[in-house]
């Protein structure tokens, strides 16, 4: 088969050199993190971000309510999103939750593609039909 994916297609999992390196460093895993932990707390700045980085999870962006003046009178798909960029532009909304605004009205989109597509399939079958 040309050019798809097949079952049991890549790599196989655990054949990089990881493994390897982790089966050696096992030994040893117990003295390496003490001696990581002390070298953070005589202020090591990267040994701090080492444990840090394995304590916490990474902070992820929260959602807010975004309100951009004039959405709801925009009539056009393509002006709401001019909208979106002049409030990026302007400093009001961060450019993450533009990405976000404009996957949503790209999707709106689609569902307006496809709501005008079977709305004419469905005209050319009633034509047929009365023919």
């Amino acid at each position: 088969m040309k050019g798809g994916a097949r079952q049991g297609a890549g790599r196989k999992k655990g054949s990089g050199q990881a493994a390897h390196y982790r089966a050696m460093l096992e030994p040893y895993a117990e003295e390496l993190i003490q001696r990581v932990v002390g070298m953070a707390k005589e202020g090591d700045m990267a040994a701090l971000r080492l444990c840090l980085d394995r304590l916490c999870a990474p902070l992820r962006p929260t959602d807010r309510l975004v309100t951009i003046e004039g959405m709801a009178d925009a009539k056009e798909l393509s002006d709401k999103g001019e909208l979106v960029l002049v409030n990026v532009a302007k400093g009001e909304i961060t450019p993450s939750e533009a990405q976000h605004l404009m996957t949503a009205i790209s999707s709106q989109a689609r569902i307006i593609e496809v709501d005008e597509l079977e709305r004419r399939v469905a005209e050319l079958e009633q034509g047929i039909e009365t023919r």
